[in-house]
C-alpha cells in the first residue's frame, strides 16, 4: 500500500521569516566590521603615541621627558583600552551598546601612583 506523501505547505510568513534572519546576520557582520574598525584605528594611534614616546631613534632618551612623557603614556594607556573595548564589542556584535570612549578608563594601575 502506498503511503500519500504530505506536502510541505509554505506559507506567505516562511519565507519573511528566512529573510529577517538573513538581514539580522547581516546587519550583524556590518556592525561586527564597523566595531572592529574602530578598534583598529585606535590601536593606530596608541603605536604612532608609542613612536613619539620612544624618539626618533628608536631610543627612550630621544623622546619627551617629565610630564609631556606621562601625559602621553596615559594616552597611549587610554587608547589601548579603548581599541580592546571596541574590539571586545566587535566579536559580540548582538550586544547593542557601543562602547563610550568619554567613559572608558584604563585600570593599568599605572595612573594610581
Amino acid at each position: 500500500m502506498l503511503m500519500k506523501w504530505s506536502r510541505l505547505r509554505f506559507k506567505l510568513w516562511m519565507p519573511m521569516v528566512a529573510i529577517a534572519i538573513v538581514a539580522l546576520g547581516l546587519g550583524l557582520h556590518q556592525r561586527s566590521i564597523r566595531l572592529a574598525r574602530i578598534s583598529f584605528a585606535y590601536s593606530v594611534e596608541a603605536s604612532r603615541l608609542e613612536k613619539t614616546l620612544i624618539g626618533p631613534s628608536g631610543t627612550s632618551n630621544d623622546g619627551p621627558s617629565g610630564r609631556e612623557s606621562d601625559k602621553i603614556l596615559d594616552r597611549i594607556h587610554w587608547n589601548d583600552t579603548v581599541a580592546g573595548s571596541f574590539n571586545t564589542a566587535a566579536g559580540r556584535p548582538w550586544i547593542l551598546i557601543d562602547p563610550d570612549p568619554s567613559k572608558i578608563t584604563c585600570n593599568c594601575g599605572h595612573h594610581s601612583r
